[in-house]
């Protein structure tokens, strides 16, 4: 057990990486990983007041920094959590050339995920986070989870999950057995990338955007809401989107991604008047939209389920597709 941050740090000035790579691994019991730490480099380049306060859990910083967490027991978990007031939360964060990799049954927490309701909402802690605030250091930033691994892992993960410039988080299950559950949102921009694949019986509570209309000459300019970005959205992201069989994904917004690749029997909920057992009875009371940029899968892959009203669109759900995939039909 870790009461407090787990920090790889690099100056790359100095030249010398030789102490900026952690490994915690355990291949019996769990890894507990709990902070309440605030790491004030990490919002060196942000500007607004009521962003100066981040609670960090585990933070790869500067060129060659690496974190690697994992369990290689099929029974144990790797908790990693932070213990913050209604913050500024980054649980795992990846920045100026850092990388995090966790493998193994996982669990990633941030204490301000639920709103004063006890239910989701749009300005929940972060739980996973990639990118260079500054927008000017090319260094990648990646955070994998589960990412290079063939077993059947499970991916708990509460909070969004957000990808900035030079950011790159891929979050998977290589087995077909593995699942993924996520309740927050999914955000990409500034050229930063989220792949998620939710595996078989995986489970999304939450929006996906990938700023697809965003761009430095766009009418838009930085107006778009961006509660989760250090700085202003010029670019858009990608959000790819992988389903696997009997896997569930209940939008709590107007949703973009950039793709849908299903691969069995996945369920797409647009509505709130759906009934479900594993979204929060009573929440989901409005219709969305969804645009996919390519949806891919074989026949019947995919159903979406929606509310529609022919009188009154305002209250009705939309389903945008630029590109089907061959095979799709």
């Amino acid at each position: 057990t870790i009461s407090g941050a787990v920090i790889a740090y690099s100056k790359q000035e100095s030249g010398d990486f030789s102490n900026n790579k952690i490994s915690i691994s355990t291949e019996n019991g769990n890894n507990y990983i709990l902070s309440s730490a605030i790491i004030e480099d990490a919002t060196a380049q942000q500007s607004t007041d009521n962003k100066t306060r981040v609670y960090t859990a585990v933070y790869a910083l500067g060129e060659e920094s690496e974190i690697k967490i994992e369990n290689s027991s099929s029974d144990g978990w790797n908790f990693i959590m932070t213990n913050a007031p209604k913050a500024n939360e980054h649980v795992v964060r990846a920045s100026n050339g850092g990388d995090v990799i966790i493998s193994g049954n996982t669990f990633v927490s941030a204490n301000a995920n639920y709103n004063e309701d006890g239910f989701i909402d749009n300005n929940v802690g972060l739980a996973l986070v990639a990118g260079t605030a500054d927008g000017q250091d090319e260094s990648q930033n990646e955070i994998k989870v589960n990412a290079d691994d063939g077993n059947n892992y499970h991916t708990y993960i509460f909070g969004d999950v957000t990808a900035g410039h030079s950011g790159s988080i891929q979050i998977s299950n290589k087995d077909s057995e593995g699942a993924t559950f996520i309740r927050g949102n999914v955000l990409a921009a500034n050229g930063g990338s989220v792949d998620l694949n939710l595996g078989t019986n995986g489970i999304w509570i939450g929006r996906g955007d990938d700023y697809g209309d965003a761009s430095a000459d766009s009418e838009h300019g930085n107006n778009f809401y961006n509660p989760a970005f250090s700085r202003d959205i010029i670019s858009r992201g990608t959000v790819n989107v992988t389903m696997g069989a009997n896997s569930k994904w209940y939008l709590t917004g107007q949703s973009w991604i950039s793709s849908l690749t299903t691969t069995g029997a996945a369920n797409i909920y647009m509505s709130n008047n759906v009934a479900s057992t594993e979204a929060a009875d009573g929440i989901y009371d409005k219709t969305h939209a969804l645009l996919i940029g390519t949806l891919s899968g074989g026949n019947n892959d995919a159903t979406f389920h929606m509310s529609l009203n022919h009188n009154d669109h305002s209250v009705s759900d939309m389903l945008y597709i630029r590109e089907v995939a061959d095979g799709v039909g």
